[in-house]
């Protein structure tokens, strides 16, 4: 039992014994954005002890923004920066902020709705509305937000959780449930999504998570892989910098190993490992931008395959959820760098 900390195995008296506040070596921290298309927005810190930095982001669908290990980025950011939900999105798009703000390693694309925009049918009596680009749940600020420091016997974690409100009065409404938790002197992130149904209707169940990669994360070396039903690990070298610039998306099945899939970005400065259920989410969907300014490597677990959306419906291909009804997705990050 215990926990590594800085090159010392402790358990709960030994560090009350070194120091006067756990954050002293490890923490929570909550701030407010100053400047620039981020400010009025709130950001908390979370610092591990065990080399990794994770910014998450209330006021966006509690994403999450930068993240460090052992102080080298991890995600990807645009010229934007952490842009404000709060400021319009792209009327093309059904109004949807992804286009001008998806920096961060997580954005989270649903409920409702998944990938390009879609018509949506009008029943008699209903407004007219079409789907924007990756759902209506991205950008939406949390409620209930809590920061805290979390102990079971000598093992302690940081968490963060809250609750996000997705309603349309004519469409469909949900609640999702989100905890983000990271041992004491660990380098994993654990975050568990609970989505509830909140109307009073069946609703579809479309979630598409963005696990958004940059440099030097995505540099010379680095490739995408999978692990099979072996569990063994195959892949291929992104498509690096230089000649024409590569604007692709792949999709493939996310098979289970012992009862999880698992995808990984391996080879550049720091290697991070995604494990999910491929139950709730049996696709893993990627995205490649090579242009310069760009450089960006998305690893995106999804609900489903890459097809239109009246397609999808006419194969009943999409789940839905009954009034009241709750889908569980989770993921765990495992990061990990070369000495």
């Amino acid at each position: 039992m215990g926990f590594d900390l800085h090159g010392e195995r402790l358990d709960r008296a030994a560090l009350r014994a070194r120091v006067g506040d756990l954050a002293q070596v490890a923490g929570l921290r909550s701030l407010t954005l100053e400047d620039g298309q981020g400010r009025g927005q709130r950001l908390i810190e979370m610092e591990t002890g065990g080399g990794l930095s994770v910014e998450i982001l209330p006021d966006r669908t509690l994403d999450i923004g930068q993240v460090r290990y052992r102080g080298v980025p991890v995600a990807w950011i645009g010229p934007n920066g952490l842009r404000s939900p709060f400021l319009p999105g792209v009327p093309e798009h059904g109004h949807s902020p992804m286009e001008r703000g998806i920096a961060g390693l997580l954005t989270t694309c649903g409920f409702e709705h998944a990938r390009l925009p879609a018509a949506r049918p009008r029943p008699p009596g209903f407004l007219d509305a079409n789907h924007p680009l990756h759902g209506s749940i991205p950008f939406t600020p949390a409620d209930g937000v809590s920061a805290r420091q979390v102990w079971s016997g000598e093992n302690g974690a940081l968490r963060v959780e809250g609750r996000v409100t997705q309603f349309t009065l004519d469409g469909p409404s949900y609640e999702l449930r989100r905890r983000i938790e990271a041992p004491v002197g660990g380098a994993t992130l654990i975050i568990e999504d609970e989505v509830e149904n909140i109307g009073h209707a069946d609703a579809p169940l479309m979630a598409l998570y963005h696990f958004n990669f940059g440099w030097p994360a995505v540099g010379p070396g680095a490739r995408f892989e999978m692990r099979d039903g072996s569990g063994r690990w195959a892949g291929a070298p992104l498509t690096p910098l230089g000649g024409e610039p590569a604007r692709a998306v792949d999709i493939c099945a996310a098979p289970a190993f012992e009862g999880r899939a698992a995808a990984r970005l391996a080879g550049g400065a720091v290697d991070v490992e995604i494990a999910f259920d491929p139950a709730t989410l049996p696709y893993v969907q990627t995205w490649r931008r090579t242009e310069p300014g760009l450089n960006v490597f998305s690893i995106e677990p999804i609900t489903n395959r890459l097809a239109p959306r009246a397609e999808l419906e006419a194969d009943g291909e999409i789940r839905t959820l009954a009034p009241g009804a709750v889908a569980r997705m989770s993921f765990a990050l495992g990061f990990s760098a070369r000495d």
